[in-house]
């Protein structure tokens, strides 16, 4: 995920700076393939691992802290879904050939039921079998891992629908539209519980604590998956005349130019109403990073995994409010954009030595 979205970042920035575009769009491959070497050696890994040794797979989701990682394969499946489209599709599709837009879009359909699957099997697991995670002064940040999944794969949804057929295109948005729904919705109940925790218990653990960056990801993606959403159902709406219903409700006649005005009519209001949802739930965003800098800076936070939950949950907030300044345009969200997104591969780079340095010296991290 960390990876993923440091490619989706570049790519992002070769598009905002067009002086530094090569540079920046050759990076973004680099990342782009580094992510899908790392992807398959890590899911190749793991599916042999419980196929020859199925008990650890009933192992790990009956535990209350493994099993919320599950949410974790399918955003970092979609994080190389957003790059196929962005570098693949253009490359190698054509007019009457779209193999690679119809392979993006088939893989997202995988997505979004694993995404569901997770974001409904593993708060049914916490309900019914998990025992001692229900304890507030055991929860963490991490409740938001199988939740956030729905989210990120509404946020590539909206990039997979750019590259399809208006009617396939329209399918895609309004599932998105749906999974966001239900990600979207469920995150924010557990912020309000997991506020509950830091305010009653104070802070968790050292070594839980940059997970307080996660609800930074529900919501930067959120508002991210609106904002994009939006700007497509502009360009879908009007093409399949979708709620023409709007003028027959009134009394008038369905179909012709009525009904593409119409259409575009409601696409605006999704995309309007949608940037300013996003634009809530980014200054939303700001108290929880507030929060999330002072929890890490307070004191010495041991080197660990758990520290790769600042990449990926900041990553996602500095493409929304990249998204931002894009679209109204504004200098201010485009500069802030852009410091979320160095700050985001600078953590990559530290991370990433750090653990190649503890592999190589064979000491021990959690």
């Amino acid at each position: 995920m960390g990876t993923g979205i440091v490619s989706i970042l570049l790519f992002t920035f070769s598009e905002t700076y067009p002086d530094s575009q090569a540079l920046l769009f050759q990076l973004s491959v680099f990342f782009f393939g580094l992510n899908i070497f790392l992807y398959s050696v890590i899911l190749s890994a793991t599916v042999l691992r419980y196929v020859f040794y199925p008990k650890f797979f009933v192992m790990m989701i009956s535990d209350p802290g493994q099993a919320m990682y599950l949410g974790t394969m399918p955003m970092g499946l979609a994080t190389l879904i957003t790059m196929t489209v962005n570098v693949i599709v253009p490359r190698f599709d054509t007019a009457t050939s779209t193999g690679w837009a119809t392979t993006a879009w088939a893989i997202w359909w995988i997505d979004v039921v694993i995404s569901l699957a997770c974001a409904l099997g593993v708060p049914w697991l916490v309900q019914t079998r998990h025992r001692g995670i229900t304890d507030l002064e055991k929860m963490t940040a991490g409740w938001l891992l199988p939740i956030v999944s729905p989210i990120v794969a509404s946020s590539t949804g909206s990039a997979v629908a750019s590259v399809l057929s208006p009617p396939d295109a329209l399918v895609t948005i309004l599932v998105s539209y749906v999974i966001l729904g239900t990600g979207l919705c469920a995150a924010l109940t557990i912020i309000v519980i997991y506020y509950l925790r830091i305010t009653t218990w104070k802070l968790p653990p050292t070594e839980h604590m940059f997970s307080t960056f996660l609800p930074l990801g529900a919501l930067g993606q959120g508002g991210f998956a609106f904002q994009q959403l939006g700007a497509q159902a502009i360009r879908v709406f009007p093409v399949t005349e979708t709620l023409p219903a709007m003028r027959a409700a009134a009394g008038g006649v369905t179909g012709g130019p009525e009904a593409v005005a119409d259409a575009l009519l409601v696409a605006k209001i999704l995309f309007t109403l949608g940037f300013v949802i996003a634009i809530m739930l980014w200054g939303f965003a700001m108290l929880w990073l507030f929060f999330a800098v002072l929890s890490v800076t307070r004191q010495r936070v041991p080197f660990s995994n758990g520290w790769w939950a600042s990449t990926f949950p900041l990553g996602v907030l500095a493409t929304s409010t990249l998204a931002m300044g894009r679209n109204l345009p504004s200098v201010a969200f485009q500069t802030l954009g852009t410091i979320f997104g160095v700050v985001v591969i600078f953590m990559w780079v530290v991370v990433s030595s750090m653990l190649v340095a503890r592999v190589a010296t064979g000491k021990k991290w959690t």
